[in-house]
């Protein structure tokens, strides 16, 4: 994970948070040719850190759209997910 805990807002002008989701940013690496594709979820998880490998979980909730601010750029950003409720591998492994 390369950003978590990201406040989440109902707007794009980031004036609404949404006070039970975050957004996170997540870095994967699929097969060939391994490039890496940063991705942005929402969450109701608490607790996950960011350099914190995870599985791909989901729970059953559609959060819809929110809006984050991107931590390096500054920019505002849409994501729309399910609930990402990934498992550090940690934790399972």
């Amino acid at each position: 994970m390369l950003h978590a805990d990201l406040e989440a807002y109902r707007d794009a002008e980031c004036l609404e948070s949404l006070p039970d989701v975050r957004a996170i940013l997540v870095r994967s690496v699929g097969p060939a040719p391994r490039r890496p594709h940063d991705h942005a979820f929402l969450t109701t998880g608490a607790g996950l850190a960011a350099g914190t490998e995870l599985t791909w979980t989901w729970g059953p909730a559609n959060l819809g759209s929110a809006w984050y601010r991107d931590p390096t750029t500054g920019v505002v950003e849409q994501a729309s997910s399910m609930d990402f409720q990934g498992r550090r591998l940690d934790d399972i492994a």
